[in-house]
């Protein structure tokens, strides 16, 4: 919180930590990574100095990283607003320092007893900071706009019961999220984007700016507690949020923006669309959010989509809509109905982790293509819906084809998570004889899987049996570990029939062993 006693060694540390990185991690790598120097400097709580002591811990912060790397990527001033960029930047320039990019936070909501949020805010916020930017003596083009933290409110470092703190656990989040990208997207040119970061506060509940152990809020209620106001997309225990599930809505957008009409920018009813690179899938977000957090009732939608790819004429294509509501995609309205346990039984942390994942609205299902398609839908306040038609079915669960983390599962029997202490870090699970674990919405595609690689480590030989549905469901495959003498090891295992479509996923262990993660393969 203090300034240091002596920025010459305070220079020195900060080429050091740069050097280690270029050591670790190669300098074209590290030449890619943005260096914000401190946190907050306006703000008594981070900051025992004052701005002009921040200029000169960010001075010697320049000279240290660029003696490593002098076209390293370093700015800040990371105030709590814009209003102190101008005055940031004109130093940087008169000081003759290097500054690539400028950045702010903003919490639209403010406090955690605030009881509205709007989005709108956080595009005002980007205009502000912009013209911050040029009355500091630069352009958009040499000093990028960063918005390095934001959300409904500042507040969410857990125990608060506010709106706008409840919304960081609930689904009131989704709806604000989606909007607040939606209406920067707006102000895009052409293919550059209105800022350049803009970062959502924060990944997971394990947060340390409360009081309790480490300054976490959870650890400090024992580490069980699911939802305690905090502002990850992930609880402290890793199940995913409904604001997860808004980011993860984001992720199936496609690379080309297309017009989409008869929003409002306002309350109610917004989307946005776009066109996949190939021309063989265009996804619709359609939200409805209010800035009053606790908005009830629903607005109907009718969407109509024109003009389709003249190479669809004739053809089947897919229509996948998924949700994200009170009842859809919202470990936390499950939570509520199950009396908010502080320490969920392990029924209950299945109930909780199968709400976690992105959730179909409807089958998947099949129509021909014409010129236009037409969709109805009631969406709820504080609600959003996904709408993909394409070629191809998407993705609707877990990936096969990319690692699932052992730890990560939905249910579990017998297993227990640890330290994993492989290359990699993170966590593993140790599984013993007949204890299994399992995952949903395991995606392996239409095509299929017929093998699978494991991250295993085992002191001496056994089996893991692959199951569909059931730990006695249909038997996928069984592979046969080989001792690994106490060290990880990667072995594959084919299965016993290609594997295809979306199921829940059981391994049942045969015997002692570790797992790291898992891949499957065509």
């Amino acid at each position: 919180h203090d300034p240091p006693s002596d920025n010459a060694v305070y220079q020195q540390f900060i080429q050091a930590v740069v050097q280690h990185c270029v050591d670790q991690y190669g300098a074209a790598d590290v030449g890619t990574w943005y260096w914000e120097v401190w946190n907050e400097p306006d703000y008594a709580g981070y900051w025992t100095g004052t701005m002009t002591d921040y200029y000169a811990l960010y001075d010697r912060a320049v000279d240290g990283a660029s003696a490593v790397l002098p076209n390293i990527l370093i700015g800040g001033p990371a105030t709590t607003s814009f209003s102190g960029i101008s005055a940031f930047l004109q130093h940087c320039q008169s000081a003759g320092k290097r500054v690539t990019f400028a950045s702010s936070h903003c919490y639209p909501g403010g406090s955690g007893s605030a009881t509205t949020a709007d989005a709108t805010a956080l595009v005002s916020d980007n205009t502000s900071r912009l013209a911050q930017i040029t009355t500091g003596g630069y352009t958009s083009s040499t000093v990028k706009s960063f918005n390095t933290e934001w959300n409904t409110s500042y507040s969410g470092q857990g125990g608060m019961t506010g709106p706008v703190v409840v919304s960081m656990d609930s689904h009131g989040n989704a709806a604000f999220i989606l909007k607040a990208v939606k209406l920067l997207s707006d102000k895009n040119a052409g293919d550059t984007p209105a800022l350049d970061v803009f970062s959502y506060e924060a990944l997971s509940d394990i947060f340390d700016e409360s009081s309790g152990p480490s300054g976490s809020y959870i650890l400090g209620k024992g580490g069980t507690l699911p939802f305690g106001g905090v502002f990850g997309l992930m609880t402290f225990q890793g199940v995913r949020k409904a604001a997860f599930n808004a980011f993860r809505m984001l992720n199936y957008l496609g690379s080309r923006r297309l017009s989409a009409t008869g929003g409002t920018g306002s309350d109610g009813i917004d989307t946005m669309a776009t066109l996949s690179t190939a021309n063989d899938e265009i996804a619709i977000i359609v939200h409805n959010d209010y800035k009053t957090i606790n908005t009830s009732g629903a607005d109907g939608v009718r969407l109509t989509v024109s003009n389709l790819p003249s190479a669809w004429a004739g053809k089947q294509i897919f229509i996948t809509a998924f949700g994200v509501d009170a009842d859809h995609s919202n470990p936390y309205g499950v939570w509520l109905t199950q009396g908010s346990p502080s320490s969920p039984t392990e029924a209950q942390w299945q109930e909780l982790r199968s709400a976690q994942h992105l959730a179909l609205l409807q089958p998947v299902c099949q129509t021909t293509a014409t010129n236009a398609y037409f969709m109805t839908l009631t969406l709820p306040r504080q609600g959003a819906a996904l709408i993909i038609l394409g070629l191809k079915r998407p993705l609707t669960g877990r990936n096969a084809l990319v690692a699932m983390e052992a730890e990560d599962y939905d249910g579990q029997s017998a297993v227990t998570k640890e330290a994993s202490g492989d290359s990699d870090m993170g966590q593993s699970i140790a599984a013993t004889v007949s204890s299994y674990v399992y995952f949903e919405n395991v995606d392996y595609t239409d095509s299929g899987v017929g093998q699978v690689q494991l991250r295993v480590k085992a002191d001496s030989s056994t089996t893991v049996a692959l199951h569909a549905d059931a730990s006695d469901g249909r038997l996928l495959g069984t592979c046969t570990i080989a001792a690994t003498g106490g060290a990880w090891a990667t072995q594959t295992c084919a299965l016993s029939q290609t594997v295809a479509g979306v199921s829940r996923l059981y391994l049942v262990f045969g015997g002692d062993m570790h797992l790291n993660w898992m891949q499957f393969q065509p």
